[in-house]
């Protein structure tokens, strides 16, 4: 119950475009930790300014990335629409092949299992 709670309340930032700086302070003049690509999901922990405080959990690094260069989200059933939405629309756009794998594993996590059908892996296939 505790963690489908915690899954719930998550929110993450899909990386929207590359070369997406994240930063060691919220602001554009801070150290650059790394660079980002479109695709790339991260976890969002706060917010200052213009900027998301968020979690690497694949280059275990935290830092602050533009909230205008990501795509925020929850992992809530009723978010699990528009992440599906979001991917069938990207399935055809050329060049954002890794935003819209993105888009369904967090459909995938969102939404309940008994609404997942075909559908997210045929998006997957098509990006693949």
């Amino acid at each position: 119950m505790l963690i489908s709670t915690l899954a719930a309340a998550a929110t993450l930032a899909i990386v929207a475009q590359d070369q997406t700086a994240l930063r060691a302070a919220p602001r554009d003049s801070a150290q650059q930790q790394t660079v980002l690509t479109q695709g790339d999901t991260l976890e969002v922990r706060g917010e200052k300014q213009d900027f998301l405080q968020v979690y690497d959990h694949r280059r275990e690094r935290a830092g602050y990335v533009r909230a205008s260069q990501v795509r925020r989200t929850s992992l809530s059933n009723a978010d699990a629409v528009e992440l599906l939405t979001v991917a069938r629309f990207v399935r055809d756009s050329p060049g954002s092949e890794a935003m819209g794998i993105a888009l369904v594993a967090a459909y995938l996590k969102a939404a309940p299992a008994q609404a997942i059908d075909a559908e997210p892996f045929d998006i997957l296939g098509t990006l693949a």
